[in-house]
């Protein structure tokens, strides 16, 4: 979803310095190397805001600052787009522990150059830093950035995990890594699928920060696996 539909439907006044932020992140996730972090994914995003907006009322809608949430969307994933998407297990453990460090340091770096206010500045770089969780674990990720101190760092994490399970982004995907009948057009994609399955279908409801994100995973999932199901049949896996 674009983000004017998403200020549109909601009634949502950015600040100027915001919305270029939005924008200037938008631009470099276009340029992105990495097919699985690019600007479909921050649009995909907009698009869970949108629903979250939706169907919770209006008291959490108010809790948000959405100068600091929206740009967080946009830049969160800049440090990976920049780096080609790599399948051997070492460089797939250093992105995810220093893919947040990565992308908080592109974003100040944007952030001092261009003035943007210093207190809303380090507040995006929290939540961009904070979505990725294995830097301390879930345990003290839940202790650190609880919803009701850091609102848009946890809608922030809570969206972009979300993401994983989204059936519209392995059907995006199919088209870049699957033949018609579901085979992997590369021999690596067999590792990857299976390991990424073995992983990702022991996600729990609990991993999730916020109720709404809890139960649209339990929703999701279904469709996720019974997807993955069929994509594993079709490789013999």
């Amino acid at each position: 979803m674009k983000l004017n539909k998403l200020l549109k439907n909601h009634n949502i006044q950015l600040s100027k310095w915001s919305h270029k932020a939005y924008k200037e992140g938008l631009a470099q996730m276009k340029k992105s190397k990495d097919p699985t972090h690019d600007a479909w994914h921050v649009q995909e995003l907009v698009s869970f805001l949108n629903d979250f907006l939706n169907e919770e009322t209006n008291n959490t809608k108010q809790k948000i600052n959405f100068n600091i949430l929206i740009p967080s969307i946009a830049w969160h994933d800049v440090w990976k787009s920049r780096r080609k998407q790599r399948f051997n297990p070492i460089a797939w453990f250093y992105h995810r522990y220093y893919e947040g460090h990565g992308s908080k340091k592109i974003f100040l770096n944007y952030a001092n150059i261009n003035k943007l206010p210093k207190k809303e500045s380090n507040k995006i770089a929290f939540a961009i830093v904070k979505h990725a969780y294995p830097i301390e674990g879930k345990k003290k990720y839940k202790q650190k950035a609880n919803p009701k101190k850091h609102i848009e760092a946890c809608l922030l994490y809570d969206l972009d995990y979300l993401d994983v399970w989204n059936i519209n982004k392995y059907l995006y995907l199919s088209k870049r890594y699957l033949n018609q009948d579901l085979t992997f057009k590369y021999p690596i994609m067999r590792f990857v699928v299976k390991n990424h399955y073995k992983l990702y279908s022991k996600d729990k409801p609990q991993y999730f920060l916020l109720p709404w994100t809890q139960k649209k995973f339990e929703t999701k999932r279904k469709e996720v696996l019974n997807w993955a199901k069929e994509v594993l049949k079709a490789n013999n896996i």
